[in-house]
């Protein structure tokens, strides 16, 4: 049986406050708070600005014994760059991440919708993983979706990142020893509650992954519906045949 890793797409969102976060909580706090609930979290502020050293001591400090960190890339890389000569900032991302040691899940890159699928670029950009970590590619454009890209992933053990989102193919594919999946909202980017009986349809989707891990994480924070929906897909998981 897989592990079921789930959390939420960041923990700093004000509009939280009253809803998942104790009214008056101190921001300071929301860590710990977090924390307590999710055993696993993926970090977006890493995808707008660089990770320091101080940054992932002070994560590693926080995070208690067992949680796990999933670092999303600087968009430098994936957006700006788009993996043209940034060899060596990918590697200065993968060594801020390494000195989160047992805490480390994993790293996210997210291509933007403007890349559509190119094997020349998908190549250029799997020979940049570092492949001694778990690795998860997220395409936001629907070329992506195909048999050739699952192919040229699963060579390489990189995860084929599933999305619930609008616009997007539900793709649920296996391509390295875990997975990876991202709720955004299936109406709307981001404001969207997800119900009971998509999350069971999904929580079956899931159980059928044959990989020894799975990484699931709620990008739809608006009225805190993140934490809410992950909780629920958690307890289905744990109680689903």
């Amino acid at each position: 049986m897989a592990e079921y890793r789930v959390g939420c797409s960041g923990w700093i969102y004000p509009h939280w406050e009253g809803l998942f976060y104790p009214e008056g909580l101190p921001e300071r706090e929301w860590f710990d708070f977090y924390a307590k609930v999710f055993n696993t979290v993926e970090v977006n502020a890493t995808f707008y600005r660089f990770p320091t050293e101080k940054m992932v001591k002070a994560w590693y400090r926080k995070g208690p014994e067992g949680f796990l960190f999933t670092l999303k890339a600087f968009r430098g890389i994936t957006h700006l760059r788009k993996f043209q000569g940034t060899e060596e900032l990918v590697r200065r991302f993968y060594a801020m991440g390494e000195m989160l040691g047992e805490k480390l899940g994993g790293f996210l890159f997210q291509l933007p919708p403007s890349l559509r699928y190119n094997r020349e670029l998908l190549l250029r950009i799997l020979d940049q993983l570092d492949l001694r970590f778990p690795n998860t590619l997220e395409f936001r454009h629907e070329s992506w979706f195909q048999e050739e890209t699952e192919a040229l992933l699963r060579e390489r053990g990189v995860a084929m990142c599933i999305v619930s989102a609008p616009n997007l193919p539900e793709y649920v594919v296996a391509t390295a020893p875990h997975a990876f999946v991202r709720f955004h909202g299936k109406a709307q980017w981001y404001a969207y509650r997800y119900s009971l009986r998509e999350l069971r349809t999904w929580a079956e989707r899931i159980k059928g992954l044959p990989v020894e891990r799975v990484f699931i994480y709620f990008n739809n924070d608006w009225n805190a519906w993140a934490p809410e929906n992950a909780l629920q897909l958690e307890e289905l998981l744990c109680s689903t045949p």
